[in-house]
């Protein structure tokens, strides 16, 4: 479909409409980026014979910042373009624009600006051409060189783009990619691509001697050029407009006519070359003008809650109607005051954006050239909501105490509006949005209890507006009022009369607290006895009265009404209870259970309650009645008050006594000892009691039941006795361990000899034993460190006398060094310990192997002599010889 637009030029090539727009186009910086159309030459009644020549090109922008230029190109391209086009190697253009900068557009400009760019030497497309493809290439040649590339509705032309994705990434193919492919794959460099461009120029038919070019856009007004204007000596004209009378012909070389009429003329030019020859120029010209756009009344809508001038329902669904009326072939498009295009097609409703009234401009065009187009206005009025004054809460008093609900009259909403809306009508909706009948607005119980609303909508007779709003529904509370216990008075000679009554915590009770009730007091025939009903109160009804109690809300006047019940009763006829006893616990006092108590006093009786008081007259805590421990020792007097539930004032008293019984008591040792030969041990207590447990706990068994009993095995036992007194049994136990001890034996001496020399006894027994080395010297540990070497006889005994055991041992030693120099001390060298062994033989070496003398074990030792010549100060070697398979040897030095 072929759009042409105004221009000076003959012939207009655009698939565009006229409104340009901004775009919402990707903008690359620091780079180049190549912006295309391409043109087919017959969609534009371009024939093969003609060659079509480009005098200007205009598009447009809505952005530019500093530092960014552009150049166009104009290529020719055949059927297989894309894929025949190589952008790093393109075929020679037809011509190119000068690099020209663009104009700084620092922010969003509304509407676009459109830039102009005249070819001085106009390119020439060559006859057969079929396409051209028109490439602006935006540069950069400081700063980013940022772009956005202004487009146009509607769009029937094909749009190209070679430049980065808006991640930055340079297009990796070497041609142009359809701007729909691009956003169909993701990797688009914006939204909108029905880019403005248009081509202007004149034709030039290379198979006739002269071309006529006229302005093919709609209106009435043509003007006619000729080319190869140097060969023409004159012209005569004939629009073949006889209606045109006077104007139908013309002998100007370029003239300008207005056409009568919209329709097809037979033009013919009679052209007398210069040469004297006659041409006939004949040319076939479709004369139309612009549609009618017929008046539109205005359009009216109730403005949106809130009252602000703007409504979301105008009606649009007539408004093509109106305007195209029987007109065809025509598309009509909507804008708003500020120039907006209304989306096309309308939606059902539009809302204005200039409050209370917004001017709409109504275009009707040819749907084969858009720019053709006439205009008319309308107004789009908003009729205002009622606008009315706050309205009250809505406030009943609850229908029953504690329900939350009560009945409402909404009419009265209908009194407090205030509002200068003429013949107002009004419908109410429960909080579920359904209308309440009319036959309900004077009795309408809330639906959500306590606080609810409705909402309230009124109309406008004339305008049929209407607002809503809410008005809440407030259930005031009747004074929550408990239930009150009866009244009891005692009545002292049984009339069924008390003038006891203790009425003053009646209103503490109702009110709670509450400073803002006020209570009214009626008798059972509705009398009101106010100011008689004081503490202390006269029953005037024997024996049982009603007096009804009427609790009024002094801030919402809501009211409950409850019943009190006066009733005269008796003093408590209770029982004397026995004397109460425990065991000790210590020092004369035990837990007591004074609950037990209640049931001889009682006797049966209900409604009564006991309470319970020490001698000094304190309460006993009810809680510890059951495990009451006495606070004088061994004998304590417990008063018992018993009174009516409902009326403790009338009560009875009795004492009693709680008296702490001694525990057994027995003579009994904590332990007792048997040697391992005694088979066992008796053991009496005292006698005189109940009973007796012996028990021995290791086993848990009972050994005897008796005041005596028979111990065998060693171990801990207890025996409990028992004694019964005033109606209790009281016990106490007690514990004692046997002790047996079996006879020591020594089953092992260890010792070490040669320096290392101790001694360890090994006893078996199970007694607590001692230990000796010499008879008389005793300890607990059985281990003997740093002893001489010798004979000792070592000892073990049983700490508690029951027997002992020894055993001779031999421990064996040498010293180290002797000084014989006859002063009595160390003059002999000897072997210890080896006395009782007569077999063993003891040689001394010198220091060089040298056997120096042979001794016994048993005799006095060396005397330090060779051949009764005495050796000097060094060190000496010995051999010992105990038997033929025991032997061992060492050193001693001699010291003079």
């Amino acid at each position: 479909m072929i759009y042409t637009s105004y221009s000076f030029s003959q012939i207009t090539l655009s698939y565009n409409d006229c409104e340009i727009l901004p775009s919402t186009n990707y903008g690359c910086s620091y780079t180049t980026v190549r912006y295309a159309k391409d043109y087919a030459m017959s969609d534009f009644g371009i024939s093969a014979s003609e060659e079509f020549i480009i005098e200007s090109i205009d598009f447009a922008v809505d952005y530019s910042n500093f530092g960014s230029n552009y150049t166009i190109s104009i290529y020719p391209i055949d059927q297989n373009f894309p894929s025949s086009f190589n952008i790093s190697s393109p075929p020679a253009p037809l011509g190119v624009s000068p690099v020209t900068a663009f104009p700084i557009l620092n922010s969003i400009t509304f509407p676009p600006v459109n830039i102009n760019t005249i070819f001085t030497t106009p390119v020439v497309v060559p006859s057969g051409t079929e396409r051209i493809l028109i490439v602006i290439t935006k540069g950069a040649f400081f700063g980013s060189g940022i772009i956005f590339f202004a487009a146009t509705a509607i769009d029937t032309g094909t749009n190209w783009y070679y430049g980065c994705t808006p991640f930055g990434t340079v297009f990796t193919v070497n041609n142009f990619q359809n701007t729909n492919t691009i956003n169909a794959n993701g990797s688009n460099p914006g939204s909108e691509y029905n880019w403005f461009m248009k081509v202007n120029g004149s034709i030039n038919d290379t198979a006739k001697p002269f071309t006529l070019n006229f302005n093919s856009e709609c209106g009435l007004n043509k003007t006619f050029n000729l080319n190869n204007v140097t060969n023409i000596q004159s012209v005569v004209w004939n629009f073949n407009d006889p209606n045109s009378g006077a104007n139908n012909t013309s002998i100007i070389q370029s003239p300008v006519h207005t056409f009568s009429n919209p329709g097809i003329y037979n033009l013919i030019a009679t052209i007398t070359r210069t040469d004297g020859t006659v041409y006939n120029l004949n040319e076939t010209v479709e004369v139309y003008d612009a549609p009618i756009a017929n008046s539109i009344a205005n359009l009216y809508a109730c403005e949106n809650p809130g009252n602000l001038g703007f409504s979301n329902n105008f009606d649009t669904s007539n408004l093509i109607n109106s305007v195209a009326g029987s007109q065809t072939n025509v598309i009509v498009s909507f804008f708003r005051q500020n120039g907006e295009a209304l989306p096309n097609p309308l939606p059902i409703t539009i809302n204005n954006i200039i409050a209370n009234s917004e001017i709409i401009t109504a275009r009707i065009a040819y749907s084969s050239d858009l720019c053709c187009y006439s205009e008319t206005t309308f107004e789009i009025i908003t009729n205002a909501a009622p606008n009315v004054n706050s309205i009250p809460d809505i406030v009943a008093c609850e229908s029953a105490s504690n329900s939350g609900f009560s009945l409402f009259n909404l009419r009265e909403v209908e009194s407090t509006v205030q509002n200068t809306i003429q013949s107002p009508s009004y419908q109410f909706y429960d909080r579920n949005g359904n209308l309440i009948a009319n036959t309900d607005l004077t009795s309408f119980q809330n639906i959500n209890p306590m606080i609810d609303y409705v909402t309230v909508r009124i109309t406008d007779g004339n305008s049929n507006c209407y607002s809503e709003f809410f008005v809440d529904l407030l259930v005031e509370a009747s004074p929550t009022l408990p239930a009150l216990p009866i009244l009891t008075s005692c009545d002292d000679d049984n009339n069924g009369i008390s003038n006891l009554f203790d009425i003053s915590q009646v209103e503490q009770t109702l009110s709670n607290n509450r400073t803002d009730l006020n209570f009214t007091y009626f008798d059972a025939s509705g009398n009101d006895i106010t100011s008689s009903f004081t503490t202390p109160f006269t029953n005037t009804t024997p024996f049982n009265q009603t007096v009804t109690i009427e609790v009024t809300d002094i801030n919402t006047s809501c009211l409950s009404a409850t019943d009190l019940f006066l009733e005269t009763i008796s003093q408590p006829i209770i029982n004397t209870p026995n004397n109460l006893y425990s065991c000790d616990t210590g020092n004369g006092y035990a837990a007591f259970n004074l609950s037990q108590v209640s049931t001889d006093i009682l006797n049966g009786q209900n409604n009564l309650t006991i309470a319970y008081y020490d001698e000094n007259d304190n309460l006993i805590n009810p809680v510890s009645l059951s495990n009451y421990q006495n606070t004088t020792a061994y004998r304590q007097t417990i008063t018992a008050v018993v009174s009516f539930t409902s009326n403790s004032s009338c009560n009875s008293s009795i004492m009693f006594d709680i008296i702490t019984e001694d525990l057994p008591d027995i003579d009994l040792d904590t332990s007792y000892l048997i040697c391992g030969t005694e088979p066992y041990i008796d053991i009496t207590v005292n006698t005189g009691f109940d009973n007796y447990i012996w028990t021995q706990l290791e086993n848990g068994l009972i050994i005897s039941n008796n005041s005596t009993v028979q111990l065998i095995d060693n171990g801990d036992y207890s025996v409990e006795v028992f004694r019964r007194n005033n109606g209790i049994i009281c016990s106490n136990i007690f514990y004692s361990t046997l002790n047996r001890s079996q006879l020591p034996t020594i089953t092992t001496v260890n010792s070490g000899l040669l320096g290392d020399n101790f001694v360890e006894i090994i006893a078996a027994g199970d007694g607590d034993f001692e230990y000796s080395i010499n008879g008389i010297n005793y300890q607990e540990s059985n281990y003997f460190e740093n002893l001489l070497g010798g004979t000792y006889q070592v000892f073990v005994r049983d700490i508690n006398g029951c027997g002992e055991d020894s055993e001779l041992i031999n421990i064996i030693d040498y010293p180290k060094f002797f000084t014989p120099n006859a002063d009595g001390y160390n003059d002999n060298w000897q072997i210890s310990g080896i006395k009782s062994n007569n077999n063993a033989k003891i040689y001394i070496y010198d220091r060089y192997g040298k056997l120096l003398k042979q001794i016994s074990g048993n005799g006095i030792g060396w005397d330090g002599t060779f051949n009764s010549t005495p050796l000097p100060s060094d060190t000496y070697w010995f051999n010992v010889e105990l038997s033929h398979a025991v032997s061992f040897n060492g050193y001693f030095a001699l010291k003079r």
